[in-house]
C-alpha cells in the first residue's frame, strides 16, 4: 500500500480502531457508501467549445474521471436516466423547449443533479419547475434594457 501510495503521490491516514468518540463508527451498517456518480457533459454546435473543453479536460485529463459526452443535435432522444449528473456548460442553447424542461425538471425531481453553467443557466431562468431568475429585481431588469437601448442607438450612429 505504501509503494502504491508513494506511486500515486497520495498520504495513508492511519486508525487504530473503527470505534469513534462521536457519531457512526467506522464499516457500521449506518454508514451509507457512495455510489460513483455517471456523469454527462451536454456538448455540440449549442455550447460553448471554450467551456465545454474546459469541463472535458477538467474530467478526463485532471481528476481522470469519466464523463459522457452528449452532442445537442440528439440530445432530446437521451435516456437521462442513465445518468446523475448533467453538466450544461455555456452556451446559446435552442434545444431546452417547454418539453425538454419537463423532462429534466422530472429527472431533477427523480434524483437526477443538473448543473448549470452561464449561459447554460440563462436558459433556465424563467422557466417552470426551476428557481432560477434572469434578473434580481425590476430594476436591474430596466437596467440591462436600458444599456441596450444605448448599444443600438451607438450602432446606428
Amino acid at each position: 500500500m505504501q509503494t502504491i501510495a508513494k506511486d500515486l503521490n497520495r498520504k495513508i491516514y492511519f486508525s487504530a480502531t473503527g470505534f469513534v468518540d462521536k457519531g457512526l463508527d467506522f464499516g457500521s451498517g449506518d454508514v451509507n457508501f457512495l455510489k460513483m456518480p455517471k456523469v454527462a457533459l451536454l456538448g455540440g454546435d449549442q455550447t460553448s467549445s471554450l467551456g465545454h473543453g474546459e469541463i472535458w479536460h477538467f474530467f478526463e485529463q485532471q481528476i481522470h474521471f469519466p464523463v459522457s459526452a452528449i452532442p445537442t443535435d440528439y440530445f432530446k432522444t437521451v435516456d437521462l436516466t442513465k445518468y446523475t449528473v448533467l453538466i450544461v456548460p455555456d452556451g446559446n442553447y435552442r434545444l431546452f423547449d417547454e418539453g425538454q424542461i419537463s423532462a429534466l425538471e422530472k429527472w431533477v425531481t427523480d434524483g437526477g443533479r443538473l448543473i448549470l453553467i452561464a449561459n447554460g443557466a440563462a436558459a433556465f431562468a424563467d422557466k417552470k419547475g426551476f428557481a432560477l431568475k434572469e434578473f434580481v429585481d425590476e430594476d436591474a431588469k430596466k437596467k440591462q434594457r436600458k444599456r441596450k437601448r444605448s448599444r443600438k442607438k451607438k450602432k446606428v450612429l
